[in-house]
């Protein structure tokens, strides 16, 4: 790949530069297998899993490769499918190509308006004035959810669409996108019965699912006083929208802002899903907040929600304070699905004033009384601890522990250990 990439390239005069990152984690938990080891009592399992990601990408002039994947492997227990491996990103992109567009050919991710995925194809972007205008279109097979390396069938798992955007002055944007997006769900063997009721393994292939949205967005800045925001999703299978978005921002004053927000929700149901037997219902929410800041370093948030169904609602409440070293939040939701109060606090602090080493530790409460529910509020406690060493520039280590307990299970620990490694160099050699 690397020796095509250098045959394309229209600059040889130019120097090459790479760069990369490197993430070794490993994660430790226990689990309770579900096979009985005598009378009421499950054997206990103990996973040592290790993870290994690299973000590569090397660059001459306007092409560039790059790439993003991850294997991973239980060295303590042996698990079906070990090891596995992963790959997020492997693309070719040639930026400015006449000075106005960039085009990406591979596995890439799509940030598109509506349109969101991550495919194997192609993508181009029109730029015009320094953004002024863009245009961007897509087509590519969708990527199956592990991630693997085999392309999908185009007529199974597929994704095209586009999106114009528009810049006409400082502070307003507004754009349109369109996404035409096809899933057809993985086969499965299941035991079912025959006409006479006996057990027989049968093959499910389902249909694919089909969506098919457009969509429409503004925002605009006014300064530093407010800004604005509406969103509007079409779904062209029903003909009714799917979803609407209003959020606007007021600086009362330097240290004082207004928030608002309402949203239109209908539950998006794919074509040739079994869930379209039923009767499904549309919500909507209602939001306000207000943040201060104290100083540059304490900033206070407070915010409160009405969520409205078809013949209930719900109400959200949320306050909190971020600082430097740390941040406390309590919330409460009240209504449709029951009670949850929930309380945690997060803290960080530096051991040297170069910031190489820094401890975090927090820790959080909830109780929860589940809708319709005559019995006792359950209850769960968390807490997180950990700390960070920046060994130099390129290398650091982390270590973070975890652990919660509530009224189902004793408790739960888990330990992550992450080195990270990361790189840029020039190399000349073209």
């Amino acid at each position: 790949m690397i020796a095509l990439l250098a045959s394309l390239l229209p600059y040889p005069t130019e120097g090459q530069t790479i760069n990369g990152r490197f993430n070794t984690t490993f994660y430790t938990w226990d689990r309770v297998d579900g096979r009985l080891t005598g009378p009421d009592e499950y054997s206990k399992v103990t996973h040592f899993r290790g993870y290994q990601t690299f973000r590569f990408g090397i660059t001459h002039g306007d092409i560039s490769l790059r790439t993003y994947s991850q294997f991973s492997q239980d060295f303590n227990t042996s698990m079906e499918g070990d090891p596995v491996g992963r790959i997020y990103d492997l693309h070719l992109r040639w930026r400015n190509i006449f000075d106005v567009l960039e085009l990406n050919v591979g596995r890439h991710p799509i940030y598109s308006g509506v349109g969101r995925g991550t495919i194997d194809g192609g993508s181009l972007r029109l730029n015009i004035n320094d953004g002024k205008y863009t245009a961007h279109i897509y087509a590519g097979s969708l990527v199956r959810p592990f991630q693997s390396g085999r392309i999908q069938s185009w007529d199974d798992r597929r994704m095209v669409g586009g999106q114009l955007a528009i810049r006409p002055f400082q502070g307003l944007y507004a754009s349109v996108s369109y996404m035409d997006r096809h899933n057809r769900r993985e086969e499965y063997i299941a035991t079912r019965a025959d006409s006479l009721f006996n057990p027989i393994q049968v093959l499910i292939d389902g249909d694919s699912r089909e969506f098919q949205l457009a969509s429409t967005d503004i925002s605009y800045q006014l300064g530093n006083r407010a800004s604005l925001y509406g969103r509007f999703d079409y779904n062209l299978d029903d003909s009714q929208p799917q979803r609407m978005e209003f959020w606007s921002r007021v600086n009362i004053t330097p240290e004082l802002a207004l928030t608002g927000e309402y949203i239109y929700r209908e539950p998006l149901v794919p074509l040739n899903s079994i869930f379209r037997m039923f009767e499904i219902e549309s919500n909507q929410e209602i939001e306000g907040g207000l943040e201060y800041r104290m100083t540059d370093w304490l900033t206070f948030t407070g915010r409160v929600a009405h969520v409205i169904y078809d013949d209930d609602n719900s109400m959200r409440i949320a306050v909190g304070a971020a600082s430097k070293y740390g941040s406390f939040s309590f919330s409460r939701t009240d209504g449709y699905a029951g009670e949850l109060n929930s309380i945690s606090v997060m803290g960080n602090y530096p051991l040297t004033g170069d910031d190489r080493w820094v401890v975090s530790a927090g820790g959080g409460y909830a109780s929860y009384t589940p809708a319709d529910y005559d019995g006792e509020s359950d209850w769960a406690i968390s807490a997180i601890g950990g700390i960070s060493h920046k060994v130099s520039r390129s290398f650091s280590l982390d270590v973070r522990g975890q652990y919660i307990t509530n009224r189902v299970f004793d408790y739960d620990t888990r330990i992550f250990i992450r080195v990270n490694y990361w790189f840029f160099e020039n190399l000349g050699i073209f």
